[in-house]
């Protein structure tokens, strides 16, 4: 009687500490909070129901909120409100607003080429009629190009979010790295400063744009400024 009772306590010790390590791992699972957006390379949206997709286009249908850490597929934590991970696509703000909610980078298309060298640049992306607000970088793009902003509005109202002690993270309207090929226009754009391009970036145009406090140019080619006030 007594080996069944130690067999019988043994038994139910051993399927309450499978359970427990069953649900301790459950926990480890990354999840992908709701107002986190990201575009990823496959075409599909996460984080929203706010972007609707028809073929290359994702058009805004109301405003958007993310927030500054990502859980994507491809992201790698990065720390965005909206990482792009696609090339070749149209983003339509129609007017409404995408609020970074004091994260570093309000939109990213650099698909942490800098922190991993295999992912891919990205290229071709067109982001018109949008608002950006409340993040420390309006729009971030590191390498790849050929981009086009035309008509957005990057707020000024840019708080120092996770910046740290990077104070080049402090308030940037659109910021590039190594990118070239990127044409800016109608755009009204706060930052200090408010276009920031560095490092081998080349052929970039800047034209008829409002541009509050200024520009950045570092380590780069042939840049085109023509009638910004």
């Amino acid at each position: 009687m007594l080996t069944t009772a130690l067999v019988a306590a043994f038994l139910i010790l051993t399927l309450i500490t499978v359970a427990s390590v069953r649900y301790v791992s459950a926990n480890f699972s990354p999840v992908l909070p709701a107002d986190n957006v990201v575009i990823e390379a496959d075409g599909s949206v996460g984080g929203t129901n706010k972007i609707v997709r028809n073929g290359d286009v994702y058009t805004f249908i109301g405003n958007v909120s993310g927030t500054q850490t990502l859980q994507g597929s491809s992201s790698g934590n990065m720390s965005s409100a909206l990482a792009i991970h696609k090339s070749n696509i149209v983003i339509d703000g129609a007017g409404y607003t995408f609020q970074g909610n004091g994260g570093k980078a309000g939109i990213d298309i650099s698909n942490g080429v800098c922190k991993k060298p295999s992912e891919r640049e990205v290229w071709n992306v067109t982001i018109k009629n949008l608002r950006v607000t409340n993040c420390s970088c309006g729009i971030h793009c590191e390498f790849g190009g050929n981009h086009t902003f035309y008509g957005d509005y990057i707020s000024n109202d840019f708080i120092s979010g996770d910046a740290g002690s990077n104070s080049s993270w402090e308030s940037l309207g659109i910021a590039l790295w190594g990118s070239s090929g990127v044409n800016i226009s109608h755009c009204t754009i706060g930052g200090s400063p408010a276009v920031y391009m560095h490092f081998v970036c080349s052929n970039n145009i800047v034209t008829e744009n409002n541009i509050v406090a200024g520009v950045s140019i570092a380590i780069s080619g042939i840049e085109t400024f023509d009638r910004n006030y």
